[in-house]
């Protein structure tokens, strides 16, 4: 007869109440579940909403060691689909995060991710918002642009000589070198098209996503416990002070641990 040994937990120790409690820590910024990173282990957050203090921890993600002035040590940034990413704003409540591309806060001649758009399925483009196609050296137009520019020639980190802009996701221009893809306010469209200053404020300025992880769970667990996620079973949780994991801490019995129970179940019969 084999022995199995069950261990008590599926948890770790660096997932506890204790430690998801504390939010991630940035200057004067400061967030919670669903966002994880710097003294709030994974555990507390979504996998995919890790955040940064300053860039010195993913200068992978830059191209030519060129970072501007953006990656002050008490500056949030997140990378989403390998795109770094300046936090302005999180509104828990809402749901909502306000973000800005870091490569475009010097302007837009320097593009640091070409070829780039954000598809995630945890974020929504907030609908006040619209895409711009933003293309690079190109030469020849399928139809008009929107709007055109020169870019400076200087320009040593990109190469770029000049710069067209598109309405929405499909580029109308032919052999351009690369281009992306930046939401930027609806209210802004009439005045932003043909004034490059007034184009790359609105940009810095950002836009908003509303993040599609359920908050309704951890609303629920503030009371008496910290929010945390469980990628195993894919949804939201309530680390409680007794040391277990459930949906909420004061609801009698625990239903993630019932789950773990069959999933500990289920595999031990598998390895026999």
């Amino acid at each position: 007869m084999a022995l199995v040994k069950i261990q008590p937990s599926l948890s770790s120790p660096s997932m506890s109440q204790t430690n998801c409690s504390l939010p991630f820590r940035c200057g004067n910024f400061a967030a919670g579940y669903p966002f994880w990173g710097g003294d709030r282990p994974s555990g507390c957050g979504h996998p995919d909403l890790q955040l940064y203090c300053g860039c010195d921890s993913i200068s992978e993600f830059f191209n030519y060691g060129y970072r501007g002035d953006y990656c002050s040590t008490d500056w949030p940034t997140m990378v989403i689909n390998a795109v770094v990413y300046s936090i302005l704003n999180i509104d828990e409540k809402a749901q909502i995060l306000r973000i800005s591309r870091v490569d475009y806060l010097d302007g837009i001649c320097l593009p640091l991710y070409p070829n780039s758009t954000i598809k995630s399925t945890l974020l929504d483009y907030d609908p006040g918002y619209e895409l711009l196609t933003l293309s690079y050296n190109c030469q020849g137009y399928a139809s008009s642009p929107a709007g055109h520019f020169s870019c400076s020639e200087n320009n040593t980190y990109s190469g770029y000589d000049n710069v067209s802009i598109a309405e929405g996701l499909a580029p109308t221009l032919e052999g351009c070198e690369s281009f992306t893809t930046v939401p930027v306010s609806r209210s802004l469209h009439s005045t932003m098209i043909g004034n490059l200053s007034v184009l790359e404020e609105a940009i810095r300025e950002g836009f908003q996503m509303k993040w599609t992880v359920s908050g309704i769970a951890c609303e629920e667990c503030k009371s008496n416990g910290s929010c945390g996620y469980n990628p195993l079973f894919n949804q939201t949780f309530c680390y409680c002070p007794n040391g277990q994991f459930s949906t909420s801490c004061s609801s009698s019995g625990s239903f993630l641990n019932k789950r773990r129970i069959i999933f500990i179940g289920n595999m031990l019969i598998r390895q026999l």
